[in-house]
């Protein structure tokens, strides 16, 4: 499996990588009995365990484009907050920041790359990708603070 993503990596320092056997506090899945290897979709989000100030995702799933979540004020699309795990011509796998703008455009590409990539595979159907954000960002403008209360969107 390829590991890591083709984005620019943030500029503040990346936590460590949560470990394989990491338990996930908040957890949300395709179906209520799946495990995360067996799950259509699956999300699971937890603090970091070196720095408090991030929250590491594992988004896996079975999609042959992408799967990733979303972090809305309300329950269109529009201004959500997306983080997610794209496919690429390569058959790399890219962890992304993006927002859904208000003018209805998905999925822009944020200025500013709030992800920390540490893995990320494309393989038998199946996408997983692990990564590290910060609860609040620099980014204004397109990222929310993860301290909030919001309506989550799956793709």
């Amino acid at each position: 499996p390829d590991t890591a993503s083709n984005e620019p990596i943030p500029t503040h320092p990346c936590p460590s990588s949560p470990s394989p056997s990491a338990v996930y506090r908040f957890t949300a899945t395709s179906s209520p009995n799946c495990v995360q290897s067996s799950c259509d979709y699956f999300l699971g989000i937890r603090t970091n365990d070196n720095d408090p100030t991030y929250l590491d995702f594992v988004l896996e799933g079975s999609a042959t484009g992408w799967i990733g979540v979303g972090f809305a004020p309300n329950p269109a699309m529009a201004s959500a907050d997306v983080l997610g795990c794209v496919v690429q011509i390569s058959g790399g796998v890219a962890i992304v920041d993006a927002w859904n703008n208000a003018g209805g455009h998905s999925n822009v590409r944020d200025t500013i790359q709030n992800v920390c990539p540490h893995s990320a595979s494309y393989s038998n159907g199946r996408i997983q990708c692990v990564f590290s954000r910060q609860i609040i960002t620099n980014d204004t403008a397109q990222d929310v603070p993860m301290n909030g209360s919001y309506y989550l969107l799956y793709g």
